[in-house]
């Protein structure tokens, strides 16, 4: 269907890239979601990756919710440092594939004309699961506190 979606001066020649990753061996990463560890060079889809990303998290959160569930509060305390482990190690590991990245640095979130960063950095879970179990911890947080919390609709 996409011949049918656009028009412009380079639209046949650009037609079809996206399916380009599907037609190739690459095709079962996407069915099992892991295209952005396994070739991401062959996603189906290359905005495909978020969407990777978000099942693996959504298939190991609970190996971090059920120790919550079940009261084991010292399993509970050891994965919440595993993730805090997880986001230390992937911040020490960008910098040292990519020492020219400086916090302080606008131009730390571009690339850096390094055309790798984006398939070897940026795509990866484990550079992404720290907000995710900030997410997971402050909704256990919530729960075992008991409040009601009121959202305004607008």
């Amino acid at each position: 269907l996409t011949p049918y979606f656009g028009r412009g001066p380079i639209y046949p020649i650009e037609q079809g890239f996206e399916s380009k990753g599907c037609r190739t061996r690459s095709w079962w990463t996407s069915i099992f979601y892991i295209g952005n560890i396994v070739r991401p060079d062959d996603m189906c889809l290359n905005i495909a990756w978020y969407l990777h990303n978000d099942m693996q998290f959504h298939w190991i959160a609970p190996l971090t919710l059920i120790p919550f569930a079940l009261g084991r509060k010292i399993l509970s305390f050891l994965i919440a440092m595993l993730f805090v482990f997880v986001g230390i190690g992937s911040t020490l590991a960008i910098l040292l594939y990519y020492p020219n990245m400086s916090f302080n640095d606008p131009t730390a979130l571009t690339n850096n004309g390094d055309p790798s960063f984006f398939k070897s950095v940026y795509i990866k879970p484990w550079c992404r699961i720290s907000a995710y179990a900030v997410g997971l911890l402050t909704g256990y947080i919530v729960i075992i506190t008991g409040r009601q919390y009121r959202i305004n609709r607008y």
